[in-house]
């Protein structure tokens, strides 16, 4: 008696199809900031570091601080440090870090000197989410062409998709830019 665990609420079903990414991350922040209200300490726990390509802990932390809500942040080992892990690389003595659409939409000009890490191209190009959902065939072929203004064809590319659970192994695929474009779906 006194010894029990909170209960756990899985933010899942705020992760819907049928609408764009962002409303879903706003209204999966809003379960973590709503559920302060009826008890406190509440945690928000999530894959790798909260603070890297986790729109939900941003939501979150603009929340807590709007409504003068004390917030600790625990780093973990981000997205990042395992696809270099995965890829046995290290950061130096440079490394470009970018979101797949936002770095094609926004025109970013990669230097070609350093390493380039680009993040999410499994959902690129779209807003909404890709789960339960079969991509398009060519989807990452606006990435190619892009890259292509930088990169020769046969410039290598690796994608990585890093592991979420020790039984598991990275799965990782080497290819050229050229080829970007003729990835299969899945």
């Amino acid at each position: 008696p006194g010894d029990t665990l909170p209960p756990l609420v899985s933010l899942s079903p705020a992760y819907r199809t049928d609408r764009r990414r962002c409303l879903n991350y706003a209204e999966a922040g809003g379960i973590v900031i709503e559920a302060t209200r009826a008890e406190r300490p509440v945690a928000y726990l999530t894959y790798g570091n909260p603070v890297t390509y986790d729109t939900v802990s941003q939501e979150i932390l603009a929340a807590a601080r709007a409504g003068g809500l004390p917030v600790v942040v625990v780093a973990g080992v981000s997205s990042v440090d395992t696809v270099l892990a995965d890829l046995g690389q290290e950061a130096g003595p440079g490394l470009q870090i970018f979101e797949a659409s936002c770095f094609v939409g926004a025109g970013v000009k990669p230097d070609v000197r350093f390493g380039c890490l680009i993040m999410q191209v499994g959902v690129f190009g779209t807003n909404f989410p890709v789960m339960d959902r079969e991509p398009r065939e060519n989807t990452l072929a606006p990435l190619k062409d892009y890259l292509l203004r930088f990169y020769p064809p046969h410039h290598p590319a690796i994608l990585v998709r890093s592991a979420t659970h020790s039984s598991q192994a990275a799965s990782i695929h080497r290819l050229t830019v050229e080829a970007l474009g003729h990835v299969p779906p899945r």
